[in-house]
């Protein structure tokens, strides 16, 4: 999982993946040609099949990474700190599952996806009434 950082360790030790964080270069100023070489190196010899932005936009280093590589970049970013904007845990949770199995060539099963959303926001529903009613 070729990200800008690491921030995906519990997914590469849950699903049995390595997690190869693409630092070593700014994301404001050119790639230097040796730290270029590096990455090219590293990617290779972990056989990275995509790069996943964590914005959308992707940056534009990760940009000249793709473009220098090959390696093209996932159409779906990630979100590395936090939650998507207007997002449950969960919600971020399911859409970085899904991102990270569509960009590695596989299919989520979005319908699951949305199943375990709905069933979260049923217990979280229940609990915060249940809170209250213990309130009151």
């Amino acid at each position: 999982l070729a990200t800008r950082h690491k921030a995906f360790g519990y997914y590469a030790h849950r699903y049995g993946f390595r997690e190869l964080a693409l630092q070593g270069f700014s994301t404001t100023e050119a790639i230097r040609p040796a730290v270029l070489a590096n990455l090219r190196r590293k990617l290779a010899e972990a056989n990275v099949v995509v790069l996943f932005p964590e914005q959308d936009p992707p940056g534009r280093s990760l940009q000249v990474i793709a473009q220098q590589t090959g390696i093209p970049l996932s159409p779906q970013h990630l979100i590395a700190d936090g939650l998507a904007a207007g997002q449950s845990t969960v919600e971020t949770f399911v859409g970085n599952t899904c991102a990270i199995t569509n960009g590695l060539q596989g299919q989520c099963d979005e319908a699951a996806g949305e199943a375990l959303v709905r069933r979260w926001g049923m217990l979280a529903d229940h609990t915060h009434s249940t809170a209250a009613a213990a309130a009151s």
